[in-house]
């Protein structure tokens, strides 16, 4: 059912990336616009969430398998509340299940750059549609303030820090955590 309404989806954006890059983020941001259409994509938005992590991301966990990802939940809601603030709520029941539902991660990194660093960023590997610095300082401001990220579990790292100082880290904290 999600892939045909991804399917279809897609289908509505005529999501052909030989389109000038700026022509199909208007196609998106013209139909995410409409409430309707808005409401669908965050309703399977959540389904898909729901069945990857509280299922898949479980079966992997039960396989024995490690399971990195590069966001996840907490990471979702600030999307949601910055591109549908009138949609979403993170009162909807299927937000709700989502978040009762999800496993907690063994370890949590929260890797932060200021603004500036962040643009630089995506301008060196050329992301396709980078955030605007409204929403990258949203995120920012976020990621270091909200009650979600503000948890003891969660280990902050300055993303500006050496390369091997941001891997010792990681390695240390996952070292600690297969020992737990």
């Amino acid at each position: 059912m999600l892939s045909a309404i991804k399917r279809a989806a897609k289908r509505a954006l005529n999501n052909n990336r030989d389109e000038a890059d700026s022509n199909y983020a208007a196609k998106r941001e013209g139909m995410i616009s409409r409430p309707a259409i808005a409401k669908v994509w965050l309703i399977a938005a959540m389904l898909d969430m729901v069945l990857l992590y509280a299922i898949y991301l479980r079966f992997l966990n039960w396989m024995g398998r490690v399971v990195i990802c590069d966001r996840y939940v907490a990471d979702t809601r600030i999307d949601f509340c910055r591109n549908f603030p009138k949609q979403f709520s993170t009162r909807l029941w299927l937000w709700r299940l989502l978040v009762a539902t999800a496993p907690r991660p063994d370890t949590h990194f929260l890797l932060y750059v200021p603004v500036e660093v962040s643009q630089a960023r995506s301008r060196e590997k050329n992301e396709p549609f980078p955030d605007s610095p409204e929403t990258l300082e949203y995120r920012l401001n976020e990621y270091l303030k909200a009650p979600d990220f503000d948890l003891p579990e969660i280990i902050k790292i300055d993303g500006q820090l050496a390369i091997d100082e941001i891997q010792t880290r990681i390695r240390a904290s996952v070292a600690k955590a297969r020992l737990a």
